[in-house]
């Protein structure tokens, strides 16, 4: 979901900044260079993502 966003008009800056979380681990996120989340790191970017999923579907429609 988080490879995704710039489709939606989110830049992964701007979700980084939105949910708490470096930069860099949100773009590791994307491209797959994490390979381990803390529960907390996870929990902040769910909460993020549910704040702006309203967008990302109206992007999509």
């Amino acid at each position: 979901m988080i490879r995704t966003l710039p489709d939606t008009g989110v830049s992964l800056r701007q979700f980084a900044k939105k949910s708490g979380v470096g930069r860099t681990t949100v773009a590791g996120l994307a491209n797959g260079s994490v390979p381990r989340v803390h529960p907390d790191t996870l929990a902040r970017l769910a909460r993020a993502l549910d704040a702006i999923r309203p967008a990302m579907e109206k992007e999509r429609a």
